[in-house]
């Protein structure tokens, strides 16, 4: 249409937003790896391209793979049995026709490696959290200043009135419940929700659960704990919660099982206090948009889950020690570090997006939520 004849310009510039990002050291671009293993070969960004594995073959210290399960021949066995006898994909709706025996068993195996009367698989880490925290619908949510980007979609979308907390502080979350009002000054018929991830994976912090415990029962709410760093890391293929003993103290627990290696699944579970009676479990088959209307994980994946699930909760996985990184130095871009014959270590590039991820969840504009994705990078 001639320009002349036209009412407006409402398209986006997509160019001028590519190019402020440029300027403000935002811009990212994505680096294939040749395979999920301990050593890879990383590519270019190849754009439309096929990617060019032509590099040194690079040791990975950055992946998710932490108990190298990716290439365990038991888990690739489970996933390729799932595929011949159930199918590659889901093909609808766990509320249609996509629910299995292979969901099922991996949600038993889920359930009893947390603790918890019941478990709920879902697609993905994202929209587990996403998922469990808009169907409980709380009133209102303490969120740790540091938790997953996920948990802070999950408290926009549910529409609560949300209280962001000093990083692993339970005092600063005692006297936020303070503010909000006080214990049972709340109203009677109001939900609470506090949401923390267990082990923060950009800066080596585990949260004080057990502190966190104390005053979640002083107010009567609910703790939601995210396990996606650490599930399947300890005995019985627990995490934090059961390596602290808190099962029946946490109300939902969430686990991602690509964070041990395994195959793209994430859990919702709830523990078996007389309170809680799997009301979570519940709710968010019910009401959960990430389960009623989103396609069901792929058996594949599920059935590999669940064997992997089983080989963390029975292998004698040697002891690590788990050292904080300084907030200065990040996972570098490449997910690789390339090691020179003097055996150290030297990151490419690094990222810095603490103060980021801050203003995304106490502010929440439209400008700092495109920083956060960002992942600030300095050169």
């Amino acid at each position: 249409m001639p320009d002349a004849d036209r009412r407006g310009e409402h398209g986006f510039d997509l160019a001028g937003r590519l190019a402020a990002r440029e300027r403000r050291g935002l811009r990212r671009d994505l680096q294939p790896v040749d395979r999920v293993a301990e050593r890879s070969r990383v590519a270019d960004d190849p754009k439309a391209d096929t990617p060019a594995f032509d590099g040194d073959d690079l040791r990975v210290f950055a992946a998710n793979n932490y108990l190298g399960l990716t290439t365990d021949e038991r888990v690739q066995d489970a996933a390729a049995r799932a595929a011949r006898e159930v199918g590659t994909g889901a093909g609808a709706s766990r509320l249609v026709t996509g629910d299995t025996g292979v969901h099922r068993d991996l949600e038993r195996a889920l359930a009893d490696a947390k603790g918890a009367e019941r478990a709920l698989a879902f697609s993905s880490g994202y929209a587990a959290n996403v998922g469990t925290v808009a169907a409980l619908d709380p009133d209102a949510v303490f969120s740790d200043e540091l938790n997953h980007a996920s948990i802070v979609d999950g408290c926009r979308l549910a529409d609560a009135d949300v209280a962001v907390y000093d990083h692993c502080d339970a005092g600063a979350l005692a006297r936020a419940m303070d503010r909000a009002g006080g214990a049972g000054a709340g109203g009677a018929d109001e939900s609470w929700l506090v949401v923390t991830d267990s082990v923060f994976s950009m800066d080596g912090t585990v949260a004080p659960l057990s502190d966190l415990c104390d005053v979640v029962e002083e107010y009567g709410a609910w703790l939601m704990v995210d396990e996606a760093h650490a599930t399947g890391l300890y005995d019985g293929g627990g995490g934090i919660v059961q390596r602290e003993g808190l099962e029946d103290r946490v109300h939902v627990q969430m686990g991602a099982a690509t964070r041990s290696g395994r195959p793209s699944t994430a859990s919702a579970t709830a523990s078996k206090t007389p309170a809680t009676t799997c009301g979570a479990k519940r709710r968010s088959s019910q009401w959960s948009s990430a389960t009623g209307t989103t396609r069901s994980p792929s058996p594949t994946p599920s059935g590999s889950g669940a064997s992997s699930h089983r080989r963390s909760a029975r292998r004698p996985f040697p002891k690590v020690r788990v050292v904080s990184a300084s907030h200065r130095w990040r996972p570098t871009q490449t997910r690789a570090w390339r090691l020179a014959s003097t055996r150290s270590a030297r990151p490419a590039r690094r990222w810095d997006c603490c103060e980021a991820r801050r203003r995304r969840h106490r502010h929440g504009d439209r400008q700092d939520r495109r920083d956060c994705g960002a992942d600030r990078l300095a050169p």
